[in-house]
């Protein structure tokens, strides 16, 4: 289920004190309905559900900074609990009126060689490298069939049972498991095991139901992986708008770095620290320097949930070297504050990125990459 045929659905970004206006179209053949955690609306009528054919707008002011999901209410919030986990969610960035505050934090010395000497307390009052962080699980039934009694096939069907267990099948970031986990998909034991080890779905590549997990770093004829990665300069201020539309908490690591800010809504919430956790559907925007070239990794460190999928690959490009474009569905929208974002190369990448759904060129939630793998 998607908003506008993605999933996650757009992110939309707008200003501190913006007069925010959307229209919601129905052009499915059951009930949605839509929720803004960034408005100070009433849920009743303004959430209420919309039918087949039907279509609501809301008009409200972005009063408060921050990182605000949307997702869908479904039928007067019956079946609530599906339609967001299926993919009707997405997030709205709202920029403070006075700018972000400059970003203050310490920077290795580093030698000639690259080794540690040092260090100095730097301000950051550019603009950023920016990306959008959408955590999430996916609750899949084990269908049956004849012949095979219980054995998965490659389509399931949300399962309830499942997630008020709190059993996910798979967790995802930006609504793909292990999308952005490229580089290390390549290497031992990753590019032997198979994709049973770890998806219980089967099939998902053609031509092979079963496939090793390097089958997702092996480039088509256009240098396609199905797998990729983030891409940032060394030195660059990084600004991860950090979103859980999920029902488990994301403790939010880096592994190789340290999180020099974390900001929930308005406030600064912890500095110089090494793992934050954000709690279903909550939010917090952290800011992080790389000082050093290299590949990080940037995990849920709950390794029930990381090794389900909640796992991304940053690689750190050395200045003046060709760095590769990112994936489309990480990167948000360039805010209209000046000095805010960091203009970037993007390469499509994500589930239907792009595409508007219009109810008349059937399935919209394809997974799309024109993405790549790379190290410096």
């Amino acid at each position: 289920m998607t908003f506008n045929g993605t999933s996650p659905g757009p992110t939309i970004r707008v200003t501190q004190g913006d007069v925010v206006q959307v229209t919601v179209i129905n052009k499915d053949d059951e009930v949605h309905s839509i929720d803004f955690h960034g408005t100070q609306l009433s849920a009743v009528p303004n959430f209420a559900a919309i039918a087949p054919g039907g279509n609501r707008t809301l008009t409200f002011v972005a009063v408060n900074p921050g990182v605000w999901v949307y997702h869908c209410e479904a039928n007067n919030v019956f079946e609530l609990w599906e339609h967001p986990l299926k993919g009707m969610e997405g997030t709205l960035i709202v920029d403070p009126l006075a700018g972000y505050d400059k970003l203050r934090t310490n920077v290795l010395n580093l030698s000639s060689t690259g080794q540690q000497t040092s260090y100095h307390e730097q301000e950051f009052s550019g603009p950023a490298r920016e990306f959008t962080l959408d955590y999430s699980e996916y609750y899949l039934a084990d269908a049956k069939t004849p012949h095979s009694g219980t054995v998965s096939t490659p389509e399931h069907d949300f399962d309830q049972g499942k997630m008020f267990n709190e059993i996910p099948t798979f967790t995802k970031v930006n609504g793909i498991p292990y999308g952005y986990l490229g580089p290390l998909l390549t290497l031992p034991p990753w590019n032997t095991s198979h994709l049973s080890d770890v998806i219980t779905a089967r099939n998902i590549l053609p031509g092979d139901p079963d496939p090793p997990l390097s089958a997702l770093t092996t480039a088509d004829s256009g240098g396609h992986t199905a797998a990729t990665q983030l891409n940032v300069r060394q030195g660059d201020h990084v600004r991860f708008f950090v979103l859980n539309t999920g029902d488990k908490l994301v403790p939010f690591h880096i592994v190789g770095e340290q999180l020099d800010r974390v900001t929930a809504g308005s406030m600064v919430v912890a500095k110089n620290v090494q793992t934050y956790g954000i709690a279903p559907y909550s939010d917090a925007t952290i800011d992080v320097v790389f000082e050093q070239p290299g590949v990080y990794a940037i995990v849920n460190h709950d390794y029930s949930m990381l090794f389900k999928g909640q796992g991304s690959i940053v690689v750190v490009w050395p200045p003046n070297t060709n760095m590769l474009p990112n994936p489309s569905n990480a990167v948000p929208p360039a805010s209209v504050m000046p000095n805010t974002s960091i203009s970037q190369s993007k390469c499509k990448y994500g589930i239907g990125p792009n595409n508007q759904y219009d109810g008349n060129t059937g399935d919209d939630n394809q997974f799309v990459s024109q993405c790549s793998i790379g190290l410096p």
